[in-house]
């Protein structure tokens, strides 16, 4: 009778011992498939918000040049969903016709060029690239064309 329960013991042991290979094989395996996920879901989330920020400044642009060949009065307003990550419009070139959006953060951020073939000015200010939806006033001055919050 003895021996019967020392073999009922071990058997249990075992099944215990096979049962954290199991869970411990998985948790091996699981562990480099979520950072992967993770990180692959992260650089996708980044190049849609990437495409949403050149499709706003590609909007931005025909909208001022629309404006400006119209001529003086011409105003209208743009609406859109700022993506995350946008820090910053300016308006550079030597007849600041160019439009560039800082992607990234405060720190390390890359420059998205828009160019246009009109002088533009920007009057956005750092709360109105946080993300939402947001309304831009477009209109143009007898010499170029503003940007700025629309009231």
């Amino acid at each position: 009778m003895i021996t019967v329960m020392v073999i009922e013991k071990g058997r249990k042991g075992q099944a215990a011992m096979e049962y954290l290979l199991i869970v411990g094989l998985a948790f091996v395996i699981l562990t480099p498939m979520l950072y992967m996920f993770y990180d692959y879901t992260s650089t996708l989330r980044r190049d849609v918000n990437l495409a949403k920020v050149y499709k706003i400044g590609g909007t931005m642009v025909n909208t001022a040049e629309q404006m400006y060949y119209l001529g003086e009065p011409s105003k209208t307003t743009i609406r859109f969903n700022m993506p995350d990550g946008v820090v910053d419009v300016t308006v550079r070139g030597t007849m600041k016709d160019i439009l560039v959006f800082h992607f990234g953060d405060q720190a390390n951020y890359e420059e998205i060029v828009i160019p246009g073939n009109v002088p533009m000015i920007s009057l956005l200010t750092t709360s109105d690239f946080t993300p939402g939806i947001k309304v831009i006033s477009v209109e143009a001055t007898a010499n170029e064309v503003l940007f700025r919050r629309a009231t």
